[in-house]
């Protein structure tokens, strides 16, 4: 009846990657995605409206700022700023440096340049819409293009509960499989077995 241990042990490693990994793996996944123009030459900046049953929260909002030329960011410095709200509550208020990540350029002679910022998350969305307003911050001499908003929809979190359980479950199976594999000792003083037949 050992293999049918074994096969237990099995399904309890199985069950234990399960709980353990796949939590991780679903919060990288980036799930729904919208976005937003904010800003055109011709228009300026106007404001863009959420709608929250497109989005499941948590919710990482992020601002992408293409440029004619090139600038150099500078922290505590912001290019521009967005604030959002919804019900009358403030859920985001970001200065916008563009300093976290490395502008996005197509090739060295490209002329636009793209600059990328996180603007925060809404971790509940309680209101049905939310309001946005992106406006100018404290650089000047900006030849902007466009600016886009992006909102990101990360999926529901899970307890860690969940993980510390996985993890319980692999170390079990793995003790267990261990042991199950270990040849027993034989006993020095334990006689072997008569040999039937022999005179």
């Amino acid at each position: 009846m050992r293999w049918v241990a074994r096969l237990a042990l099995l399904v309890m490693l199985a069950l234990g990657l399960v709980l353990a990994l796949v939590p991780d793996l679903v919060l990288d996944d980036p799930g729904e995605t919208s976005s937003w123009r904010v800003y055109a030459p011709e228009r300026g900046f106007y404001p863009f409206e959420v709608n929250a049953v497109q989005l499941d929260a948590p919710v990482r909002v992020f601002v992408y700022l293409t440029v004619n030329g090139r600038f150099q960011p500078e922290r505590q410095r912001p290019a521009l700023t967005l604030t959002m709200s919804g019900d009358g509550r403030t859920v985001i208020a970001a200065p916008l440096d563009f300093t976290l990540y490395p502008p996005l350029i197509e090739s060295p002679q490209a002329r636009e340049a793209i600059y990328r910022d996180f603007a925060g998350t809404i971790d509940a969305l309680g209101a049905e819409n939310y309001l946005g307003i992106v406006g100018e911050g404290e650089l000047e001499g900006l030849d902007i293009l466009a600016v886009d908003v992006t909102l990101e929809s990360m999926g529901a979190r899970t307890d860690d509960t969940t993980r510390i359980v996985g993890y319980g479950l692999l170390g079990l199976a793995v003790f267990g499989l261990i042991l199950s594999f270990r040849r027993r000792r034989e006993n020095p003083n334990s006689k072997p077995p008569p040999k039937w037949g022999r005179g």
